[in-house]
């Protein structure tokens, strides 16, 4: 019978959660700046082409938000699996250290 075995990299786990928390941030000041320039661009602007882009913007504004949200959540996902399996490393280390020959 084969042994299968699943190794995680502890590190890069908490990388990929640091770099993915990152881009949340850019994301959030990109809308945050993007918003700003269509309001600012609204107020120079009339007419049914104005009404159509700023519906436009804010469908997509909506989407790009839930797609934060969800990003939100897998970092939360990372953050809490590196936890667990720095928990579980240290556990397995005292339980090795503990052992006497």
């Amino acid at each position: 019978m084969a042994s299968e075995r699943i190794i995680v990299d502890i590190t890069k786990l908490g990388r990929d959660a640091q770099q993915v928390y990152s881009l949340i941030q850019a994301m959030e000041k990109e809308l945050k700046d993007m918003s700003s320039s269509v309001r600012q661009m609204g107020l120079m602007w009339e007419g049914e082409s104005k009404t159509a882009f700023t519906a436009a913007f804010e469908r997509d504004r909506r989407q790009a938000e839930d797609l934060v949200t969800e990003l939100k959540a897998l970092c939360g996902f990372e953050n809490n699996a590196k936890k667990l399996y720095d928990q579980c490393e240290r556990q397995v280390m005292d339980i090795a250290s503990s052992i006497r020959i």
